[in-house]
């Protein structure tokens, strides 16, 4: 199972794959079977938090303040414990800082047309967080869009993913 640990011995089958590793110290005799993780359609899949994006510094993105009405891709597949592949959503804190004006942020899919509503407002000088669950556009990527008159940063921390498929299961997105 992901994360097992047993006496005298150790495994554990990490993230995205269905590859256990297992540590044996000193002499012992050792018989295990691992089945493969089966993706669901649908299902959730939580990661330790990672830094995807922060526009103070460079990652993810330049380091640059985003313009007024400029617009950051991110690449969120193969990155942070994402999957590569079979991905249909990622779920990011996202985080405004250092706002010169007044405005919202709007993150949404690349390749697909950017939604009317936001998911942070802000006014200047306000550093505010809100966590997104947002579908994975063109590229294995989504676009975060800055929606005010002035510059801003962007820090996005991804915590987990749904896979991409129809969900068969109760409780699936």
């Amino acid at each position: 199972a992901i994360g097992s640990t047993f006496s005298g011995w150790g495994g554990a089958c990490l993230g995205t794959s269905s590859t256990c590793v297992v540590s044996v110290t000193g002499a012992q005799s050792v018989t295990a079977a691992f089945t493969g993780i089966t993706p669901v359609p649908g299902a959730f899949r939580s990661l330790p938090t990672s830094r995807l994006l922060d526009t103070r510094v460079g990652v993810g993105a330049p380091a640059a303040a985003v313009a007024a009405g400029g617009m950051v891709a991110l690449q969120v597949t193969g990155a942070g414990g994402v999957r590569v592949s079979g991905v249909s959503a990622v779920v990011l804190n996202v985080t405004v800082t250092a706002p010169t004006r007044a405005g919202f942020v709007t993150v949404y899919g690349a390749g697909i047309t950017r939604p009317g509503a936001s998911n942070l407002n802000f006014v200047a000088g306000q550093t505010v967080a809100n966590l997104v669950i947002v579908p994975v556009g063109a590229g294995g990527k989504v676009d975060l869009y800055n929606g005010s008159g002035g510059t801003i940063q962007l820090v996005a921390d991804v915590s987990g993913y749904y896979l991409a498929g129809t969900p068969t299961v109760a409780g699936a997105f």
